[in-house]
């Protein structure tokens, strides 16, 4: 067989070549046994595996001459099924090389990849996903390497003010009332006046009789849920705690 210019090879044609000898005789199956409940052993060289399928597949690299199919580029035969050597083309032969969709890694061969997908991605329990962005993760370590990368210590700028968020629902809430007008922000209930003094008004007109357990500065109208917070501000300000409002 002539060797092939494995430059010009196209993923197409790496799946046709594959086509080629991919019928594979039956193994004999009668040469392993189960010994426990998940685990099975071949008879030939006494290896072990976990699933039946795997001692199957191994039972089929036994005979390699009758059941393997050859690589037409390297003529290399140690190939189970088809889609084995359309993996070993794309990655030996064309350099295209398989990533990890979940982390983005890149491995040498499937193998190595499956390998990394059941030790580091595989390990069950039920997906976390990642509130900012909706990225699903079945590993805690890989969901706070993702929060660490991309959204710890992130501020996202109010078009308006230039104010920082973290989170980008908080932004937009942010930004619907700041892209109204530019003013003062009633720190209890988000509302923006035009002034302190408008704000300070309206504070001491709704703040003090819904939350009438408030102790609020008639200088400078903050508010404290317990007195002595009240009386520590007073003496750190200078304001005149005796005209305050409670």
């Amino acid at each position: 067989m002539p060797e092939l210019d494995s430059s010009n090879i196209s993923l197409a044609t790496a799946s046709k070549l594959t086509k080629r000898n991919s019928k594979i005789n039956n193994a004999d199956f009668s040469k392993f046994v189960k010994i426990g409940d998940k685990r099975y052993k071949c008879l030939i060289c006494h290896a072990e595996a976990t699933f039946k399928w795997s001692i199957i597949r191994h039972l089929i690299r036994h005979d390699k001459q009758k059941n393997c199919l050859e690589c037409p580029i390297c003529f290399q035969k140690n190939f189970i099924y088809p889609k084995e050597l359309e993996n070993h083309i794309k990655v030996e032969h064309m350099g295209i090389k398989p990533v990890c969709e979940e982390c983005g890694m890149q491995f040498k061969s499937t193998f190595t990849l499956k390998r990394h997908i059941r030790s580091i991605h595989k390990k069950g329990g039920k997906d976390i996903i990642c509130d900012e962005c909706g990225k699903h993760y079945q590993r805690q370590d890989s969901f706070l390497d993702h929060q660490r990368k991309h959204h710890q210590g992130v501020t996202l700028p109010c078009v308006s003010c230039n104010k920082g968020f973290a989170n980008a629902s908080n932004k937009r809430q942010h930004e619907a009332i700041c892209g109204k007008t530019l003013g003062v922000v009633c720190e209890i209930c988000s509302k923006v006046f035009k002034s302190r003094k408008i704000c300070n008004r309206h504070i001491k007109d709704v703040h003090t009789q819904l939350e009438p357990q408030l102790h609020m500065c008639n200088e400078c109208a903050a508010t404290f849920k317990y007195r002595k917070s009240l009386l520590r501000h007073g003496r750190m300000k200078g304001h005149n705690i005796d005209n305050t409002v409670e």
